[in-house]
């Protein structure tokens, strides 16, 4: 039976959404991120310079390592940072969010950004032959893996709930967040070989980015809880043998 020990780490995403649209400054995020992780950050750097009409999610600023696994992407009303295991090594999820985590909250200690929102994704990868049958084997029922899934080339699992984070706590109020989780078959586009894809994302709801406020002491507890959270999740979806 497939298990979550199996999965391998492919990609981090931490994301921070800010409604302060205005107090977005290019030039800050340049010489916040660079001053402090140049060295990570040694890729190429793409400075846009957009009209005003352009949508506040889009890059204003692209920066990226040499390697292409560390990419960092600032808009007005957005600034995701994404790790991408580029090697195939084994990861430890923790330290990798740890990582994408402190530019963010550098970026907002050092600017005074105000952070209304923010989101966890990760993407983890089980390589094998046969992953369509052994995610139906997983989910579904036996009448259901003899009848209408019968030889299927591609499935997908896809379940969405919203929570409270556990131990999350901010202005003594506990922390509601949806909880995304996609199960599904996929080809990697770095070899073509085919796996099992789980794709989470735990985020704060979008209508409440005006009333929290996040900073950068409270980010780095939730995505401290939130990879945590992702980690049990994971282990409900795909639990080992006893």
């Amino acid at each position: 039976m497939l298990s979550a020990s199996q999965f391998e780490l492919a990609t981090v995403q931490a994301v921070i959404f800010t409604p302060d649209l205005d107090a977005f400054s290019a030039s800050a995020v340049l010489a916040s991120v660079l001053t402090r992780f140049n060295k990570r950050f040694n890729g190429q750097v793409q400075a846009l310079p957009l009209p005003s009409d352009v949508p506040a999610e889009f890059p204003r600023i692209v920066l990226q390592s040499h390697d292409h696994s560390w990419l960092l992407r600032a808009a007005p009303a957005r600034v995701d940072v994404l790790w991408k295991n580029t090697s195939q090594d084994v990861y430890d999820t923790e330290q990798i969010v740890t990582l994408c985590t402190e530019v963010l909250m550098h970026y907002v200690s050092n600017c005074q950004v105000r952070v209304g929102r923010v989101a966890l994704v990760l993407t983890r990868t089980f390589e094998t032959s046969n992953s369509a049958e052994l995610l139906i084997s997983r989910f579904c029922s036996d009448d259901a893996k003899s009848g209408i899934f019968r030889n299927s080339q591609n499935f997908e699992v896809h379940n969405h709930k919203r929570y409270p984070l556990k131990e999350y706590l901010q202005n003594t109020k506990e922390l509601e967040v949806n909880s995304w989780v996609r199960c599904k078959t996929a080809i990697l586009d770095s070899s073509q070989k085919p796996v099992i894809l789980v794709e989470q994302d735990i985020n704060t709801p979008d209508e409440k980015i005006y009333e929290c406020e996040f900073s950068s002491d409270d980010i780095g507890e939730y995505f401290s809880h939130a990879a945590l959270e992702a980690e049990s999740i994971l282990h409900l979806y795909f639990p080992s043998e006893s």
